[in-house]
């Protein structure tokens, strides 16, 4: 931890001793977190964005497809982080931890995603399509599968407030310093093409057996999230 990081963690400590039930002490606590921040050159911005933390992971694609967008978005909402997409990399902004396990989280389903489409293709389809046929039936897939995905996760993650998405938004920009832009929006698979819209139907079932929990004792902000394949 540099010096400015170690300040940082001092400030926020006054500020949350600035809560305190003890008027005393959180007038005391909040005169010497305005010192240090007048005394350094913080701002209220400085000591929000350093709460914040980036979880990078890597991707196997340039352009990623439509379902890998969607599935490292829908990770990234479920843990209230802004997701960016970079050259075969994806970054999950967001409160240090949360970040952390997006990262994480992304791994493992990511993992699973390629490990069912596998089996599908070589238990369910046949050798007679194409390799542009089966490209999009891979894809049809990957896209069904990410859907019921997304739709567990609806039932419980709360939307990113557009003022912490700027926030996010902002850490990128600090981090490397030039103006952050979004995605190209890649088109489906399933769009016109019945192969992958057949896929995307048995995806969608095969994807209904991934399991998102919170917590039990209710004390996270957060959901998480374990991985359990419903019996068959």
């Amino acid at each position: 931890m540099d010096n400015k990081a170690k300040i940082l963690a001092k400030v926020r400590k006054c500020m949350a001793l600035a809560s305190s039930a003890n008027e005393h002490e959180a007038a005391a606590a909040l005169r010497q977190a305005r010192k240090m921040m007048d005394k350094y050159g913080l701002s209220e911005e400085h000591v929000e964005l350093s709460e914040l933390g980036l979880e990078q992971i890597e991707s196997e694609h340039v352009n990623k497809p439509l379902w890998a967008q969607a599935l490292l978005t829908i990770i990234g909402r479920a843990f209230q982080c802004t997701v960016f997409s970079g050259y075969r990399t994806t970054s999950f902004v967001g409160r240090a931890e949360n970040a952390h396990i997006a990262g994480f989280t992304a791994l493992v389903l990511m993992r699973q995603i390629k490990q069912a489409r596998k089996r599908f293709l070589e238990e369910r389809v046949s050798n007679m399509y194409t390799p542009a046929q089966k490209r999009k039936i891979s894809q049809g897939y990957c896209e069904g599968w990410v859907s019921a995905v997304q739709a567990t996760v609806l039932e419980f993650a709360a939307p990113l407030r557009e003022e912490d998405d700027r926030k996010h938004t902002r850490f990128m920009q600090e981090i490397h310093n030039k103006k952050v832009t979004e995605a190209r929006q890649p088109k489906s698979a399933t769009r016109g093409n019945k192969l992958a819209a057949i896929a995307a139907a048995a995806g969608a079932r095969d994807g209904d057996g991934v399991q998102l929990h919170t917590p039990v004792n209710g004390s996270a902000p957060i959901p998480g999230i374990s991985f359990q394949s419903q019996p068959a």
